[in-house]
């Protein structure tokens, strides 16, 4: 059951309640660490594959490309970073390594148990192999999307404080966007929290694909950044707390008819 009394940063004890068809389309954790070069070496990235490839077994590299944009005309930006993306079979489940960081998402989410089990398994490889000497930056990431009937539905399915503008608002014009953010500071831990009304095929993040019809949004990224030393055991016990505390304000922020219609298997 969810405490709703006590708001979304609440300590009581919450229950997980697995949802076959939530409104999850995607789960990204990653850590970033100073630069270590040596993951430009093949014998270093082989050490890498060697331990993920029994799960990611398909290796792509990538490059970011960097442009400046400025009097007298466009020129090349700094060197372009590359990007090695260790993705499953069904590539579902992806890892991605730089020189800076390394991250984990899916779009096949699960519970919270398998997922930081699988960010663990990402950590310790980076322990064993790079052996960073510190840790950057800590954050792990959800985002939601109802679309369909649910949108003419949203006061059965959100909570009062995250509806914002409805359609009945803007009559006779026709609402097309309407998108809020707030960001909270937890003890030492930070909480970006974005959510409300998007058209089809809006962009507001290229880590998720936009969807061909228009959605409501509710996107959590909860994060630390602070420097300290490498250890998987510390890392993996964070990566938990933060899923818990977007977990929390996930069911705050929505009502027991979308848990119940979630956990139907009813497709939103």
């Amino acid at each position: 059951m969810v405490v709703t009394s006590e708001g979304p940063f609440g300590r009581g004890a919450i229950e997980e309640v697995h949802l076959p068809r939530a409104p999850l389309v995607g789960a990204i954790a990653q850590i970033r660490f100073p630069k270590s070069p040596e993951l430009a070496s093949d014998a270093y990235l082989a050490r890498v594959r060697e331990r993920l490839k029994a799960v990611y077994p398909i290796l792509r590299e990538e490059r970011t490309v960097s442009i400046l944009v400025g009097s007298p005309a466009v020129q090349s930006g700094p060197p372009a970073d590359r990007i090695w993306r260790f993705k499953s079979r069904d590539e579902m489940w992806q890892v991605s390594l730089s020189e800076t960081f390394a991250a984990l998402d899916t779009s096949a989410y699960k519970d919270r148990e398998d997922f930081c089990s699988r960010f663990d398994e990402v950590v310790e490889t980076i322990a064993q192999v790079l052996a960073p000497p510190m840790v950057d930056r800590l954050g792990l990431r959800y985002h939601n999307r109802l679309a369909g009937e649910s949108l003419s539905e949203l006061d059965r399915f959100v909570s009062q404080p995250l509806l914002g503008l409805s359609q009945a608002v803007a009559e006779p014009a026709k609402l097309l966007q309407s998108l809020t953010q707030a960001q909270f500071r937890l003890d030492d831990i930070d909480i970006v929290v974005r959510h409300g009304l998007l058209p089809a095929n809006a962009i507001v993040d290229p880590s998720f694909k936009p969807m061909p019809e228009p959605t409501w949004m509710l996107d959590l990224d909860v994060y630390k950044e602070s420097k300290r030393d490498f250890t998987p055991s510390d890392i993996g016990q964070d990566a938990r707390r933060f899923a818990d505390i977007a977990y929390r304000f996930f069911r705050w922020a929505t009502t027991d008819a979308l848990v119940a219609r979630s956990r139907d298997a009813v497709d939103l």
